[in-house]
């Protein structure tokens, strides 16, 4: 134990010293040497600000003296958990650079409040910049609270003689140098930051007998058990990414701070920049706060300073820690206290300068003359600067206080979240008013203050072995949890989330109903909203069922169903899951512009299911494998299974996003609510209840979502026939323009409306999707026997007809439609795949409520697929990749857990990836095109396998990387021309002369243009790649044949035994 205030020596003062007079240096320079008096200069540093200066203040400025002493005080109580925040933060930061700021530069506003005028109204300027300088008020006693705390314990300072003058220091460099003294001294300090965290984790690690020793310990202690997922505690994956996460978007996107500085860089491209690297670094130095917090526990593990009195707050800690620690490394906690006042003196100066200018252009401008503006701007705003005097008496308030983490988090939570609620209000949801807005946040503040103060009644609560001094254990009471009222109970983390949803719900729902009839048209109403509602709550509920009542933890519950689901789920499953946004919405505007020549896949696909279930799955069921790709290494090589599985896995992390976009496009048409915001709470939603409830909640919840999607279907085709006039009509019309031209037998392998195109390009297609599908094979094998899975297979296959009949007819129906006034030449649509959503939002003037009973619909045929992709890879990698360097021990006791974090992880890079989707113009030759080279090859050596009894290993691979070769130049040779403009297949003709409107025409580039090989039908692709694996996996197989080889006969088709002998 020390004695308070013996470990400073003259060295330790020194470096403190140091890092306080470079400070007032710089601020000194730009005060009276670089002079800023006008605001541009003052509050913008006259936008001629570098990236990297920039980037640094905006990291260091962030990491202030409670992230750098708080949380590592956090990893040593509750654990790890926050390695979560560390990997989100560079997320935060590219949302923001992408999503937000363009917005925000664009509107031209130099506060970021005032961006609410120009977009719902003075009454919400006014409000958020009231509740931003309350927060901040706030604020700004606990940043310079903390690293006094660290100085009074290695000086015995008082706390309130430190904090005066630290604050004097801060408040005189900022209020003399404006920006560019906040943004150099920030990059000084940053340097003292990061040296002194940087030199306390290699001492650290050091001191207490290297990175095993740390490893070992936590790992005993439970503090790197990351992967918790119970939704009501504080230490747990989902607190981290919904909670955590969203309060820090929150200090970024609705931080006047943080866009000041953004604003002093001279573009919007550098001002992203800047954003996208601020992410990354705050993110590395948050990961150094977790292994700092796992190196205090391993020191105190057996001796807790905080049971024994040996500290009385967790914010005292880490300084104890390094003060422990410096016994053995003389100047180490001068450094220390310089680093943790950098990091505060940064956050200090910066929330300064930012409400130096929220009060002067929110509160005092409009009251000044344009002459006092012009001449006295930099005065006034050196003036109001000082206001920090106030700021500083509040530490007094600090105090008080037990924990300041969740104090601070409270407060900001309160105000923070309301804010980012009406940030998201105005830039991403069109409908939004000013009334909702105020109304939303009003709720919002009421709300959360009732939760946030209530919280702050109740306390929280370490082991005493091995101690070597005496203590006194102080008792206080506990409260037992289920005494608590359950909003209180319910994490800290999540008071930004919360705050933010209620201020986006209300908000959107008061807009609607208060709109005006002037306002752009929305389509939904609030019976729209509770079906789409219902559709999300019920799939969630399925997957908690199965999560938290019904608990799979081993690998044949999770990802087989345990063996033991019912024909009927499973076969309803299997129709739902194939039947994604892509064939819903996009299907239908295929018919609409080439005809309804898809009329013959509603044949090929029952025979594909008798294939499948006669040919290639009994060899599958009798190899006894959980992964499709298994039967590849036992047919062949490992070599093939690693080839195919990596084939897949890429195939679903492309798939994924396409699937869940479709949907969020026809939500976007019906609500104005942007795809960027939709697709995001619509993944995690799916990949919550995927993770917790496995295969069973994905059949489960297919099930329901199978209703959903019929009634849509039906629902459209009915009203959309009544509509147009009635069946009559839709035939003669559709009859009139070409769309029921079927027996197109002209041999054209370029054209995409033919009847070969159908039966040797879009049956095997659609062939391939069944055969060489690991999803569909992993909901045969849940059922117990082979025959059942064969019934399964047979009515999937009939199943799946049927609905494939149903587009067909809404493709009719919509050019019966619009047969006279086409809305992509008019562009009242940009893309095919939103021509189904346009048709519906039309005709449901006739018919309300059909928009929410369409969207619904769409998104149970997506969130079916999706959930589907994500269950069937955490197989695929858990089987093929992650299974052969676990331990036995280990795949016996988590499997469960590892299949989880395999969702988990899968769907989040597939949620980041939606992104990239919205680059590209059609969506189904697009999903076509990527399936068709991985499809193609995979196909190719299960049929190699399967119906080839003299393939070996060596011609399989030949014939997959012969295919991938070919057919990825032909793949991607026609994604080329298509990003280029050019028309890769002539469509049917469609007409504009019933427009009682003006419009402008695109000119169409020439066909001809495109290289031979590249005009060949997308439908071709899988069987250009069966084709070509075949054959090549053949021949070299008959070349490298040995004599006296003999194939197992469980591995060929039994159509082939009688063959063999």
């Amino acid at each position: 134990m020390y004695e308070e205030g013996a470990q400073f020596e003259w060295y330790d003062y020194l470096a403190f010293c140091v890092m306080l007079i470079v400070s007032v240096a710089i601020g000194s320079y730009f005060g009276f040497w670089k002079k800023q008096n006008t605001k541009d200069e003052y509050l913008f540093g006259e936008k001629s600000m570098a990236i990297l200066p920039v980037t640094v203040s905006l990291i260091t400025s962030s990491i202030s003296g409670i992230t750098i002493m708080t949380y590592p005080a956090d990893v040593y109580k509750y654990g790890s958990i926050t390695l979560w925040l560390a990997l989100m933060l560079p997320v935060c930061g590219i949302v923001y650079a992408y999503v937000f700021l363009p917005v925000l530069i664009k509107a031209e506003v130099t506060n970021l409040y005032g961006y609410f005028e120009k977009r719902l109204s003075s009454t919400c300027r006014i409000l958020t910049s009231v509740i931003f300088t309350v927060m901040v008020v706030f604020y700004g006693p606990v940043v310079i609270y903390v690293p006094s705390l660290a100085f009074k314990q290695a000086t015995g300072v008082d706390v309130l003689i430190v904090a005066p003058v630290i604050s004097a220091i801060c408040l005189f460099y900022t209020a003399i140098g404006g920006i560019k003294a906040v943004i150099w001294t920030d990059t000084f300090q940053f340097t003292g930051t990061v040296l002194s965290t940087l030199l306390i984790t290699i001492i650290g690690i050091i001191s207490v007998g290297g990175i095993e020793t740390v490893w070992n310990t936590s790992m005993a202690g439970q503090r790197l058990d990351i992967f918790k997922f119970d939704a009501t505690a504080r230490d747990t994956f989902w607190s981290m990414i919904f909670g955590a996460t969203i309060h820090w978007s929150c200090f970024t996107i609705t931080n006047q701070a943080e866009f000041q500085k953004c604003q002093s860089v001279s573009t919007l491209k550098k001002a992203q920049f800047c954003v996208v690297l601020y992410g990354f670094g705050v993110g590395a130095l948050v990961f150094l706060t977790v292994v700092n917090g796992n190196i205090m526990y391993t020191k105190y593990s057996k001796c807790d300073p905080l049971s024994t009195r040996q500290v009385y707050r967790d914010d005292q800690l880490l300084p104890y820690y390094v003060l422990d620690t410096s016994r053995e490394i003389p100047g180490l906690p001068g450094i220390f206290i310089a680093g943790i006042f950098c990091a505060a003196l940064s956050t200090y100066s910066v929330v300064l300068n930012a409400v130096a200018g929220v009060i002067y252009e929110d509160y005092l401008k409009r009251f000044l003359s344009p002459e006092k503006q012009k001449n006295r701007e930099g005065a006034i705003l050196k003036t109001i600067v000082c206001y920090g005097v106030v700021s500083t008496l509040l530490v007094l308030l600090v105090q008080s206080l037990s924990e300041i983490v969740p104090f601070m988090i409270t407060v900001q939570a309160i105000g923070k979240g309301c804010i980012l609620g009406l940030m998201i209000l105005g830039v991403l949801v069109p409908v939004a008013n000013s009334k909702g807005a105020i109304c939303g946040a009003i709720v919002a503040l009421v709300l959360m203050s009732w939760i946030g103060f209530g919280r702050l009644w109740y306390s929280l609560e370490g082991t005493l072995q091995h101690c070597d001094v005496s203590y006194n254990v102080t008792t206080s009471p506990i409260h037992n949890q289920e005494d608590i009222f359950i909003l209180y109970r319910v994490s800290f983390w999540y008071g930004t989330p919360i705050g933010c949803l209620i201020t986006v719900v209300t908000g959107t729902v008061a807009s609607l109903l208060t709109r005006n009839d002037q306002e752009s048209v929305v389509y939904f109403e609030w019976y729209d909203y509770v079906a789409f509602s219902v559709m999300l709550i019920i799939s969630l509920a399925i997957g908690t069922y199965f999560g938290f009542w019904k608990k799979q933890d081993n690998k044949e519950e999770y990802l087989l169903g345990g063996k033991s689901m019912g024909v009927i789920p499973v076969t309803i499953s299997l129709i739902t899951s194939t039947l994604s946004g892509v064939t819903v919405m996009a299907y239908p505007a295929d018919v609409y512009k080439y005809g309804s020549i898809t009329l013959w896949l509603c044949i090929a696909i029952p025979i594909n299911g008798f294939i499948y279930a006669y040919v290639f799955l009994p060899v599958y069921m009798k190899a006894e494998v959980t992964s499709l790709y298994e039967y590849l290494e036992k047919r062949f090589s490992s070599a093939s299974r690693i080839l195919a599985s990596v084939l897949y896995t890429l195939l679903m992390v492309m798939y994924g996003p396409i699937v869940v976009y479709i949907p969020c496009l026809a939500f976007n048409q019906a609500t104005g609510i942007d795809v960027i915001i939709v697709a995001p709470i619509i993944c995690l939603l799916c990949i919550f209840y995927t993770t917790i409830g496995g295969i069973k909640a994905v059949i489960w919840t297919d099930t329901f979502q199978f209703i959903g999607t019929v009634v849509a279907s039906v629902t459209i085709v009915i009203v959309g026939t009544v509509s147009v006039g009635g069946i009559q009509k839709v035939w003669e019309t559709a009859l009139a323009g070409e769309r029921l031209d079927i027996f197109n037998f002209r041999n054209d392998t370029f054209a995409r409306d033919t009847f070969w195109s159908m039966l040797f390009g879009g049956a095997i297609q659609w062939g391939a999707y069944v055969l060489a599908n690991q999803g569909e094979f992993q909901k045969c094998r849940s059922v117990p026997t082979l025959a059942k899975a064969r019934l399964c297979a047979i009515l999937y296959g009939i199943g799946v007809a049927g609905l494939m009949l149903l587009t067909v007819f809404n493709g009719n129906i919509m050019y019966t439609k619009y047969s006279k006034c086409d809305p992509l030449t008019t562009h009242q649509v940009e893309r095919d795949d939103q021509l189904l959503a346009y048709f519906v939002l039309d005709i449901s003037k006739q018919a309300p409520g059909l928009p929410g009973i369409f969207v619904a619909g769409v998104f149970c045929a997506a969130l079916s697929t999706y959930s589907a992709t994500l269950n069937t890879a955490a197989g695929i990698i858990y089987e093929d990749f992650l299974k052969r360097f676990l331990a036995i021990e280990t795949q016996k006791t988590r499997e469960g857990l590892i299949l989880k974090i395999i969702v988990l992880c899968f769907g989040m890079v597939s949620t980041a990836l939606i992104l990239v989707v919205k680059v590209f113009n059609e969506i189904v030759p697009l999903v076509t095109t990527v399936q068709g080279i991985i499809y193609g090859c995979l196909l190719g050596l299960l049929s190699l396998g399967v119906l080839v009894p003299v393939a070996n290993a060596k011609g399989a691979l030949c014939g997959a990387v012969t295919t991938l070769l070919v057919v990825s130049c032909l793949g991607f040779g026609r994604l080329y021309y298509m990003f280029s403009g050019m028309p890769m297949e002539a469509a049917k003709p469609l007409s504009v002369e019933g427009c009682d409107f003006s419009y402008n025409t695109t000119v169409t580039k020439n066909r001809e243009d495109i290289f031979v090989i590249f005009r060949v039908c997308f439908w071709y692709i899988v069987s250009i790649g069966i084709f070509i694996t075949l054959v090549v996996g053949t021949i070299v197989s008959l070349l490298t044949r040995k004599r006296g080889e003999v194939v197992d006969k469980n591995l060929v088709s039994p159509i082939l035994h009688r063959f063999l002998r």
